[in-house]
């Protein structure tokens, strides 16, 4: 899949839902995994962590289901044993993240290939990698 750069990530649309890469195993989540932004004008993109675990990669479309239903008999029992991510829709579930959804999109500004300022009306989303995982902060 071809890598998006931040000059490509168009300004203006409004944010319709932004999901997160959680990771599952068992009954416990971890953070640190993609977040994914879909808008009124059709973009979607996830923001992730480049193979070097070091850069910050945005990526066109939704992030990708790695094991879709139905799921084989085999890779259920390797599933329970091991875990896997699974994306979840954060913006309808957490006031954090919700108070993102229905504003616009105003500026996209690159930090040292690691990060990304996303403005929206006034409200900020950091993301950045750190030890190969994404940070992801609100101001």
């Amino acid at each position: 899949m071809q890598r998006l750069s931040p000059s490509s990530i168009q300004t203006g649309p409004t944010l319709t839902r932004i999901r997160r890469a959680v990771f599952v195993l068992g009954a416990d989540l971890s953070t640190g995994g993609s977040l994914e932004l879909s808008f009124d004008d059709g973009q979607t993109f996830h923001l992730g962590v480049a193979g070097n675990g070091e850069s910050l990669e945005i990526l066109p479309g939704p992030w990708p289901e790695q094991f879709p239903e139905p799921v084989s008999p085999e890779n259920r029992e390797f599933l329970q044993t091991s875990g896997k991510w699974e994306i979840l829709d954060l913006g309808a579930s957490t006031w954090s993240y919700r108070q993102f959804v229905g504003r616009q999109l105003s500026a996209v500004r690159p930090i040292d290939g690691r990060g990304l300022r996303l403005d929206f009306d006034g409200m900020t989303i950091h993301v950045e990698v750190i030890a190969d995982d994404l940070h992801t902060r609100f101001q």
